[in-house]
């Protein structure tokens, strides 16, 4: 009988069932997120939020993403932060902005990732449409009838 999502494997072992890992960078995570908000700019928080509520792979218990947008935020020069109170540069709660212009082109494509090269069908192959040109996110499905 096979494992169900939280029993015990073989050699006592958890074994997690897991949302597949969308095949898209940090970046282009981010830059889809921040495009589609009011205003095009959010605050970390947001950001972080955003994401988890587009792809079901972030909203379990791993949480070592959320440093991988910290970082992606700070070191791409794409990435802008917006003071929130110009008087306190160090202060939290400030808002980041994307520049397109300075995205890099393949930033937006499908990564070479186990998901991608299996047929990822529930994923867009190129998130371009929707950081540069503003679509929504997720694209709507064809109507059938």
């Amino acid at each position: 009988m096979p494992a169900g999502p939280g029993s015990r494997g073989s050699r006592g072992r958890q074994r997690y069932r897991r949302h597949p890992k969308p095949p898209y960078s940090y970046l282009a995570l981010i830059a889809l997120v921040i495009r589609a908000a009011p205003g095009r700019r959010l605050k970390l928080a947001q950001i972080i939020q955003e994401i988890g509520s587009l792809f079901p792979f972030f909203g379990g218990g791993y949480q070592g993403w959320k440093d991988s947008i910290r970082h992606n935020l700070s070191s791409n020069p794409c990435f802008a932060k917006v003071l929130k109170d110009p008087a306190k540069p160090k202060a939290k709660g400030n808002y980041w902005t994307v520049d397109v212009s300075r995205i890099p082109p393949d930033a937006l494509k499908l990564q070479n990732t186990a998901v991608a090269r299996g047929g990822a069908a529930a994923f867009a192959r190129d998130l371009a449409p929707f950081v540069l040109r503003g679509c929504p996110y997720p694209p709507e499905p064809p109507s059938t009838g």
